[in-house]
């Protein structure tokens, strides 16, 4: 396997170890309570951001994080004060994300579907640098870690959420937490 003597390859299979296991492990979660949807609509929050980070001239993959990251801390408050599961709230928030995007990349057109904003929604695992790297390896320790501290409740929640609720579980914080979560190894 010659491929493996390059470091750029070393980086992308390493990469790609983590962030499998990662979306394997979160993926339980997302599928089990319902969040499949969460995937696109963070991704695309990203994209937005991204846009928006190009419009305004500042670093497209810092705005992608934080748009995606508010989508990710609306989702949850919105389903509770809607009434409506997340996995409905954020199939409403894809669209609006991808909308708000082109609004954002028709502000700037000269710059278009730039590579910069591109590359935050597709991405390339070749592209992984050492830094990228690092990032990855501490969110796979720091998503263990909390796995590992609130386990008994993300079980709980994900065998019955109305049985962890009656069970004195205040179940909100741990669903955001899991709605985040998705949003961070989804970007």
């Amino acid at each position: 396997m010659i491929w493996l003597e390059f470091a750029i390859m070393q980086r992308a299979l390493i990469a790609c170890i983590l962030a499998g296991f990662l979306m394997g492990l979160i993926g339980v979660f997302v599928v089990r309570m319902r969040l499949s949807a969460i995937g696109y609509s963070m991704t695309h929050g990203a994209f937005a951001g991204a846009a928006l980070g190009v419009a305004t001239a500042t670093n497209p993959l810092v705005t992608g994080l934080l748009f995606a990251s508010g989508t990710a801390f609306l989702i949850g408050p919105i389903a509770d004060k809607a009434r409506l599961h997340a996995d409905t709230i954020t199939s409403i928030v894809f669209p609006l994300n991808m909308a708000l995007a082109f609004v954002f990349l028709t502000l700037t057109p000269e710059v278009g579907l730039s590579s910069q904003v591109a590359n935050v929604l597709w991405g390339s695992i070749i592209s992984m640098t050492n830094t990228d790297l690092v990032y990855l390896t501490t969110l796979f320790a720091a998503t263990l870690a909390i796995i590992y501290f609130v386990w008994k409740e993300l079980f709980a929640i994900m065998f019955n959420r109305k049985l962890a609720e009656a069970d004195g579980i205040n179940t909100k914080p741990f669903i955001y937490l899991l709605i985040f979560l998705g949003c961070l190894i989804s970007f």
